[in-house]
């Protein structure tokens, strides 16, 4: 029953360490997706006013760098939103670490079982 229990506990620290990774590259993939999905908008919006695609193009490009060069000039705005991402990847290391301490009394209450 010892090693079942083990793999048990071990089966969910996986799966909790699974969800914590997804959470942490959804977040860091939505921050360098954001600007890319801006270019694309404002294409589409400037193509649909009636200028060429390519015209577009070299109008929206420096645009969404100009709105990027306002969010890192905004003090303290960039490193919130990566201490964000750090923290959820600190929350999810610490919750991996306490299946440690579940998986120690597992072993320590089968050994006083014994």
């Amino acid at each position: 029953m010892k090693s079942v229990n083990i793999a048990v506990v071990r089966v969910l620290q996986f799966v909790v360490f699974l969800i914590f990774m997804s959470v942490v590259m959804m977040y860091f993939g939505t921050l360098v997706l954001i600007p890319l999905s801006l270019v694309v908008q404002v294409v589409n919006l400037l193509t649909a006013v009636g200028l060429p695609g390519v015209l577009a193009v070299i109008v929206a490009l420096p645009a969404v760098g100009y709105l990027g060069k306002i969010v890192y000039q905004t003090p303290q705005l960039l490193s919130t939103l990566l201490e964000i991402g750090f923290e959820l990847a600190i929350i999810g290391q610490s919750r991996v670490q306490d299946f440690n301490d579940i998986l120690t009394a597992v072993k320590g209450s089968e050994c006083e079982a014994s």
